[in-house]
């Protein structure tokens, strides 16, 4: 189920991506991970896959992780406590542990995920390269949501995700940082951008995706695109 209620987009675990995907409350108000979500898999994948599994398979990689990221999400934790289910509301990273690895105890699901809309003035984009192998490797995915001030003139606000970046979904907070504190995004900046998020991410050669050094570069590439994208959108915004 994907609804909007009390001033949050939420999304049930069993959501499957293609259902994300094709959602047009989540391509107007969190377009990153509707366009994360399309990239996964095959359409065979996608009509099956769900979104509450590609949390809690834990990988940094995890296109729509990815997105949710960027939108700054919250997931509902479901246990069983004493015969009662008592549900809690975490931020998305304390999920992860490690490659591969939830935080989550025996007695625990995750049942739904929330984040704020995208309004007036906000926009959001995601892109990634991939190696085909069968299935689509990412060998690096990155989202970005920004805001901008009322008069449409400075970015405000900037939350940009890579992945994989490091053992978990990555958030590139200095990067983010540098952009707020420009305010605009004109080339000089977005260079800056791109240093900080380089040298800021954990990355590794992995032998079925890519090496440590393409990744590096890659960073450039994706910030290049998404960045101008979600700012476009965020100026269109209404």
């Amino acid at each position: 189920e994907i609804r909007l209620e009390d001033g949050w987009v939420w999304v049930g675990a069993a959501a499957t991506h293609a259902q994300i995907e094709e959602s047009p409350l989540i391509r107007q108000h969190g377009t990153c991970l509707s366009e994360g979500c399309g990239v996964v898999g095959g359409p065979q994948v996608r009509n099956v896959a769900t979104i509450g599994g590609n949390v809690a398979h834990a990988l940094p990689a995890a296109d729509g992780t990815i997105g949710l990221l960027a939108l700054g999400a919250q997931a509902e934790v479901s246990a069983l406590v004493e015969g009662q289910v008592v549900r809690t509301w975490r931020p998305l990273l304390a999920l992860f542990a490690g490659p591969g690895r939830n935080t989550l105890a025996p007695h625990e699901m995750i049942s739904a995920f929330r984040f704020r809309p995208t309004g007036p003035g906000e926009g959001s984009a995601f892109d990634r390269i991939m190696r085909p192998q069968g299935v689509a490797l990412p060998i690096l995915g990155a989202a970005a949501r920004l805001r901008l001030d009322e008069p449409g003139e400075r970015i405000v606000e900037a939350s940009i995700a890579l992945g994989p970046a490091g053992p978990i979904p990555f958030r590139a907070t200095e990067a983010e940082q540098a952009l707020v504190s420009a305010g605009r995004l004109d080339d000089a900046t977005l260079e800056a951008v791109i240093v900080a998020a380089q040298g800021q991410a954990r990355l590794r050669t992995s032998k079925h995706r890519a090496t440590k050094a393409y990744r590096h570069e890659m960073i450039g590439v994706l910030l290049r695109r998404i960045l101008p994208r979600a700012l476009a959108r965020a100026q269109r915004a209404p």
